[in-house]
């Protein structure tokens, strides 16, 4: 398989797993899409790698390379790849054994969950935002703590 700048390209998806096929291709190959870009900018360029190899096949500064099908199927997986719930709050935050316990709301509702090794799991973006990763693999975008109210404020300092 052969990427050639602006061949068509087609996606599709079996189960969970998406596929890229060129145009003219028999052949489709397991493939993630990611982010090209920091989340921090804008979401505009993406990256179509084989899922075994991680070997980059396309890279995308626009969706015209795919039909209509193919564009909600890339949307779909990165807004699926990088669901990023937004902490609005922070209800309490309990360490027993190095492990935090989180309570928190998000605009997507309540959520409690485990954050093992913060070291690694807990990573700055900028001065102000802090991206969570749990236990789970689910992440967590606290964007501004100067921005939550007094009580998730002092929760958050007391951790940091």
């Amino acid at each position: 398989m052969s990427a050639i700048d602006n061949q068509k390209i087609y996606l599709s998806r079996k189960d969970d797993q998406l596929y890229l096929r060129f145009d003219g291709d028999h052949e489709s190959v397991p493939v993630s899409a990611l982010l090209a870009a920091p989340l921090s900018e804008d979401r505009k360029i993406i990256s179509i790698v084989h899922k075994k190899d991680r070997k980059e096949l396309v890279l995308l500064k626009t969706l015209d390379r795919l039909d209509e099908s193919g564009r909600k199927l890339l949307r779909d997986e990165i807004q699926r790849r990088y669901f990023l719930p937004q902490i609005e709050k922070i209800n309490d935050v309990n360490i027993h054994l190095g492990d935090y316990y989180w309570d928190v709301i998000t605009d997507r509702g309540s959520r409690k969950f485990l954050l093992r090794s913060p070291a690694i799991n807990m990573r700055w973006v900028g001065s102000k935002r802090i991206i969570l990763c749990d236990s789970d693999g689910i992440h967590y975008d606290l964007d501004d703590f100067d921005s939550l109210d007094k009580d998730s404020r002092k929760l958050l300092e007391r951790i940091l």
